[in-house]
C-alpha cells in the first residue's frame, strides 16, 4: 500500500514508452495476475510490480487493466488493486493469451484466402465469370489485410 507521502510524490520519468499496446504487454499484465493470484482467484498487483519488465507506461498498464475488466476478465472495488479473477482470463491464459489470439486471427485469415482460391477453381466457367471479381476482391483484401495486421500485431 502507497503512503500518503508517495501518492504525493511528483515522480518524473524519463523512459520512452512504445506508442501501442500489444499484444506482448497484454499478456505481460496477464500472467503477473495469475501469478499473482498463485491458485486463488485474488490477485493484488500495481504498475509498480511490473514496471521493470512490462515495457509500458503507467498510463498504458491501466488501460489494459480497464480492457481486462471490460471483458469480464477481472473485477475489483474502486480504486483497489486487488483483483478478482474471472474465469475468462484463465481461458485467455489457457489459449495462450493475447498473442495466441493474434496467432490464430492470421491463420484464419491464411485459411479463408486458401479456401477462396480453391473455391475460384472449382467454379463452373459461367459462374466463376460472375463471381471471380468479387472473389478476387476479397482475396486481394485479405492480401492486404493480413501485412497490416502482421505489422500491427506485432509492434
Amino acid at each position: 500500500m502507497r503512503t500518503v507521502n508517495e501518492i504525493r510524490k511528483v515522480i518524473v520519468d524519463d523512459k520512452v514508452y512504445p506508442l501501442s499496446i500489444t499484444a506482448e504487454h497484454k499478456d505481460k499484465v496477464l500472467n503477473a495476475l495469475i501469478t499473482k493470484a498463485a491458485g486463488k482467484g485474488v490477485a493484488i498487483l500495481e504498475y509498480r510490480d511490473i514496471a521493470n519488465e512490462a515495457e509500458m507506461s503507467e498510463q498504458q498498464y491501466n488501460t489494459i487493466i480497464t480492457e481486462f475488466q471490460d471483458k469480464n476478465m477481472i473485477t475489483h472495488q474502486g480504486y483497489s488493486t486487488r483483483y478478482t479473477l474471472m474465469s475468462k482470463i484463465y481461458e485467455y491464459y489457457n489459449h495462450g493469451g493475447f498473442k495466441g489470439e493474434e496467432t490464430i486471427l492470421l491463420a484464419n485469415l491464411d485459411k479463408l484466402y486458401l479456401e477462396i482460391e480453391s473455391l475460384m477453381e472449382q467454379l463452373t466457367p459461367t459462374l466463376a465469370e460472375r463471381l471471380k471479381p468479387k472473389l478476387e476482391g476479397i482475396a486481394a483484401l485479405i492480401n492486404i489485410i493480413k501485412p497490416v495486421l502482421s505489422i500491427v500485431l506485432n509492434e
